[in-house]
């Protein structure tokens, strides 16, 4: 599965400004395939210049196309691109220690009244004249030889912060990012909770956490007493058995769905610790039902 942040920050083939872990990117969808899964480490922002894209977040559905924005929390998703179309947007990666250091630095700006953040993980970006000229205005420094100074990069960069806390129409976004300056830590058990069917490596669920390996370990073990290994062995098997259970689909869709890469290895832990293999223990079932 994709790290995007890392994706994008190890290619040379996009336009792209940095300073320290900002980013701006002049995006071009590479992949050839119309739908993919990928994970994010670091929060960001789209802006579609062109095309149209479907994002998915658990049972949720984002279609953006020209002219419309949206943020990114860290976490899990799947794009779905439209065929024959090209897809390109100007892409903002903005860690949770910049947003926090912006809503710190200009605490006293911030409206008296927030509308609580609703949880989902995609924000919509209701647009208006002073977006669309934000975002306009970074796009004009990519055509430019020369790029701009990293302190200037910093100020769009607190700009765009500033800019949500500002906007009547964006308060869901305000809440959010107003809200990251009151937690101390990324929540592991929201975190793995929500993440635990996906593919991904212990140092993938680390920086989804917002930690180092080391210090993930640690504290997943006083959040789980338990290893990350065992636990997220124990959740896939239980979420694989009320998959069995409950539908239809093939065990190889099972498996993928519950986070196992390789099917024969699900097949073999599952009789393990189910006594049958997955489709004998789904005619048991029926038998007995």
């Amino acid at each position: 599965m994709t790290d995007v942040y890392d994706f994008v920050t190890n290619s040379n083939l996009f336009k792209k400004f940095e300073v320290n872990d900002l980013l701006f990117v002049e995006y071009k969808c590479l992949f050839p395939e119309n739908k993919v899964a990928y994970w994010t480490s670091s929060n960001y922002f789209i802006y579609v210049l062109g095309g149209r894209k479907r994002y998915v977040s658990g049972d949720n559905e984002y279609l953006i196309e020209v002219g419309e924005g949206i943020f990114i929390k860290r976490g899990v998703y799947v794009a779905e691109r439209f065929d024959n179309e090209d897809f390109c947007a100007l892409v903002i990666f903005v860690p949770d220690s910049f947003i926090e250091s912006v809503t710190k630095k200009y605490a006293g700006l911030h409206p008296a009244k927030q509308r609580p953040s609703t949880g989902d993980s995609i924000i919509r970006l209701n647009m208006d004249g002073a977006f669309s000229s934000y975002f306009h205005s970074v796009l004009s420094y990519f055509p430019k030889s020369v790029s701009p100074p990293g302190e200037l990069l910093v100020i769009k960069f607190e700009e765009l912060i500033l800019n949500i806390l500002a906007s009547p129409d964006n308060e869901e976004l305000s809440a959010h990012l107003l809200s990251i300056r009151k937690n101390d830590k990324v929540c592991i058990r929201e975190i793995m909770e929500k993440y635990f069917m996906h593919p991904l490596s212990l140092n993938d669920y680390a920086r989804l956490c917002a930690r180092s390996l080391s210090t993930f370990k640690a504290d997943f073990f006083d959040t789980f007493k338990t290893s990350p290994g065992k636990w997220l062995m124990t959740k896939r098997l239980e979420y694989a058995r009320l998959l069995v259970e409950t539908t239809e689909a093939p065990v190889s869709e099972v498996a993928a769905k519950a986070g196992f890469k390789n099917t024969s290895h699900f097949v073999r832990i599952f009789k393990d610790t189910y006594g049958k293999p997955p489709l004998q223990y789904r005619q048991g079932r029926l038998v007995y039902a």
